[in-house]
């Protein structure tokens, strides 16, 4: 009705509306919580690790929980019979939400390399809700601690048959192409990560220290929830040795991603969208290529990234990334070179470490 004032006040009527939503009934309510969760792990439940060597310090079993009423999902596991340890998962409401555990449901068990055996390990993963009886599925880790990831690698795809006897699967979905011509990104999200490599560990074994990589990249896409995050990017980090504590959240898994050496970065603007060529170290000094060298990826296009790094009889270390598109001549200069004395951060950077290919809310496929 009209609106007319009373003693002051501004008094009107409306009509009362049924709300567009209904809870459950009973029986339906009854029903959904008769559903146990269910838990998916993604890569199998035999799955080793080391099988060329060790990149960083966890290996990480990843997958997803679903409920039908998914706010009641407990989750934990146990390490060859220990104590249970709690796990988050995506949607959870922790601190990794949207971080490391990208989608509702997804989990990551970070196992501390220092706390599996050698051979077989039995983990054995549970969720329960607030009505029915546990559930739990079993993954069976191998381990050899004692194997060296040798500096002269290289891999062929038509040659793979799992992504993981290739590299180590730190975060996200990945499936290798039928063709052949890489792996890719199932689900975009934060920080998708693949590893390579020798880490940087108190172990009787060499860890990488001077290396160049070659791979081919294909980016198809990128997502626009990424500028919610930095920016959309693709990269390429050396010297890197595992997540850390080093963050201002409490995480499971960790989510600190310094120290490391430095990332050799492609990336798009968030005002403009335009793409951008840059390299940086922990504390986010950057070096970028200036806008009239930096090739702009065209998608579903293949090109080459070059990055290397080398100590030149010097204790810090210098850091080179160079893309051209395949089938040219390549450059013979680097696009950007990144020398650490640039870095003043507090947290020092890795003299030594292992390869990240890495994939931040961009759909890629990563090449030989």
């Amino acid at each position: 009705d009209e609106p007319y004032y009373r003693a002051g006040e501004l008094i009107t009527t409306f009509e009362r509306l049924q709300p567009l939503w209904q809870p459950l009934s009973e029986n339906e309510l009854s029903q959904a919580d008769n559903e146990p969760p269910t838990i998916e792990i993604w890569y199998g439940d035999t799955q080793s690790f080391s099988q060329h060597g060790t990149p960083q310090q966890w290996m990480n079993i990843l997958g997803n929980v679903s409920d039908p009423n998914p706010g009641s999902i407990s989750l934990s596991y146990t390490l060859n019979g220990e104590s249970s340890q709690p796990l988050n998962y995506g949607g959870d409401g922790s601190d990794n939400d949207g971080r490391r555990l990208a989608n509702e449901g997804d989990f990551n068990v970070d196992l501390d390399k220092d706390d599996l055996k050698l051979g077989p390990n039995q983990v054995i993963i549970t969720a329960s809700d607030s009505v029915n009886p546990p559930v739990s599925t079993t993954v069976i880790v191998y381990y050899n601690p004692d194997k060296q990831w040798p500096l002269q690698y290289g891999v062929d795809w038509n040659g793979v048959t799992a992504v993981q006897d290739a590299l180590q699967i730190v975060d996200g979905k990945w499936e290798r192409l039928e063709d052949g011509s890489g792996v890719r990104i199932m689900e975009t999200g934060y920080d998708r990560i693949l590893s390579i490599g020798e880490g940087s560990f108190a172990r009787d074994i060499h860890d990488w220290t001077e290396f160049d990589v070659l791979v081919e990249v294909t980016i198809h896409k990128y997502s626009e929830a990424g500028f919610s995050q930095l920016a959309p990017a693709v990269g390429l980090v050396a010297r890197w040795e595992g997540h850390t504590d080093e963050t201002k959240l409490t995480c499971q898994p960790k989510c600190g991603y310094v120290p490391f050496g430095a990332a050799g970065w492609y990336s798009w603007k968030p005002l403009n969208r335009n793409p951008c060529v840059s390299m940086f170290a922990n504390d986010g000094k950057r070096v970028s290529a200036p806008a009239n060298q930096a090739p702009a990826m065209k998608y579903n296009k293949t090109y080459l990234w070059k990055m290397r790094v080398e100590n030149l009889d010097k204790p810090t270390g210098t850091y080179s990334f160079t893309i051209w598109e395949k089938g040219t001549v390549p450059p013979s200069e680097p696009l950007i070179t990144f020398d650490e004395s640039l870095h003043n951060g507090e947290i020092p950077m890795l003299t030594s470490g292992s390869l990240l290919l890495l994939s931040h809310h961009v759909d890629v496929t990563f090449g030989n």
